[in-house]
């Protein structure tokens, strides 16, 4: 193909093309005769650069783009960051000429105003801001996800008779609500110059909520199956109570959420996400330290698989961490109990007016009973153990200490209220 055929098809003139063949952008293969004899790729090349310079890219950057195709995007990338800030130096002079008209020759204030904006704080602070990446869909998308919760629990507590916690949550929504305008009003005002075309986006957001998805079924099945094994290990026949502890489940959340950062991290690299890319860091931590985390998740399955209460109609069976294997009393070595209404939520252990019952031994040992699993005797008839449980046991005439403070708190439904005092007042 001729230089002439080459010029029709690129609309690129004789002195662009052998500018660029200059440059060694295109390498050009020639005939028998010695001529130029231009390819087909060759056009492609051509229209390729054609649009990088469009896009305002240089020769350099063009053949850094050939050499690692990779490069394109971050330098595409910075070119749009150099736009934006193009368009707000614009904006401000237009502004600037609308404040010189009104201004009718008083420009004291305009001079302050100029000595503000040039000073090297601004310029330094709207430098960050600019070069700040725009929020992707699907972190937009995870956010109000987020967001919606505070929104979705006042509505769940609508028809609760605690006006103190409806007022809470209302004042929760109504701020969350606002947030979440506000997020979505900057995002769909933004989104011109986001970095991810709205394919790439809900591909993203689909990826995301699937892997949530999957940390939600891993998380789900895990404690199932660690409860599963509980069972196999720690209940006879005669065993009508299986206690857990509530501390021993953060060991388990810290493994799973250590997981799940080293997963997005791994998304980002492998996907080129930048949102996720400050978990790399904590990614790489964990591989270089990799028998540490491992460690800590056995030991976060040790902890939870061994911190349990198991009770017959006899019996108590109490395991620890060290001492799996169990202590057993009987009803006669219960110092006293207690039980009632928490006075104060302690995070994400308990709310307030939740309910306590603990048993108080002999040897100076504490046995939390509120973390109860479901036993095939009592399935369907939730608290009923601790119900049965305690009947069985104040027939040893052991000292209760027990209160219905803060009964007004609890959230439950009233049938289980009703049942939490009849326990309390079975003296």
């Amino acid at each position: 193909m001729k230089i002439q055929d080459v010029e029709q098809k690129t609309n690129l003139s004789k002195k662009a093309i052998r500018y660029y063949e200059e440059k060694e952008l295109i390498n050009i293969k020639r005939n028998g005769n010695g001529y130029r004899d231009y390819t087909e790729d060759n056009i492609k090349e051509l229209l390729c650069i054609k649009l990088y310079r469009k896009c305002g890219l240089s020769i350099e950057q063009i053949k850094e783009v050939q050499d690692h195709s990779e490069k394109l995007d971050e330098l595409l990338y910075d070119r749009i960051s150099e736009y934006d800030k193009k368009d707000l130096e614009i904006k401000e002079e237009k502004e600037l000429c609308l404040d010189v008209i009104r201004a009718k020759g008083k420009y004291d204030n305009l001079f302050e105003y100029i000595e503000f904006r040039e000073s090297e704080e601004v310029n330094s602070f709207l430098n960050k801001i600019l070069d700040t990446p725009k929020r992707t869909l699907a972190i937009q998308l995870f956010q109000t996800l987020i967001l919606l919760g505070p929104i979705l629990n006042f509505f769940l507590y609508y028809n609760d008779n605690h006006p103190e916690r409806l007022f809470w949550c209302f004042i929760l929504s109504i701020i969350a609500t606002m947030i979440l305008t506000l997020s979505w009003r900057n995002f769909l005002k933004e989104y011109k110059f986001h970095k991810e075309t709205m394919k790439e986006g809900l591909l993203h957001t689909l990826r995301i909520l699937s892997l949530m998805v999957i940390f939600v079924v891993i998380i789900v099945g895990g404690f199932v199956g660690i409860t599963q094994l509980q069972y196999s290990l720690y209940m006879k026949d005669s065993f009508y109570i299986l206690a857990q502890s509530k501390f021993s489940i953060f060991f388990v959340l810290i493994a799973i959420a250590s997981t799940m950062v080293f997963a997005l991290s791994q998304y980002s690299l492998h996907f080129d996400f930048d949102e996720y890319s400050e978990y790399i860091s904590i990614a790489n931590w964990l591989k270089k330290h990799i028998l540490i985390y491992f460690s800590v998740c056995l030991f976060a399955v040790y902890f939870i698989l061994t911190s349990v209460t198991a009770i017959s109609n006899d019996k108590i069976e109490y395991h620890s961490l060290i001492r799996p294997f169990g202590i057993i009393y009987s009803y006669q070595d219960i110092e006293s109990i207690e039980c009632g209404f928490y006075k104060n939520s302690l995070f994400y252990l308990h709310d307030k007016g939740d309910f306590y019952y603990k048993l108080n031994m002999k040897d100076g040992k504490t046995i939390s009973l509120e973390e109860i699993q479901t036993t095939s005797q009592f399935e369907d008839d939730t608290y009923s153990e601790i119900e049965y449980f305690d009947s069985q046991v104040m027939k040893y005439n052991i000292k209760k200490i027990s209160s219905d403070q803060y009964s007004q708190y609890n959230t439950l439904d009233k049938v289980f209220v009703k049942r939490f005092l009849s326990i309390i007042n079975n003296k």
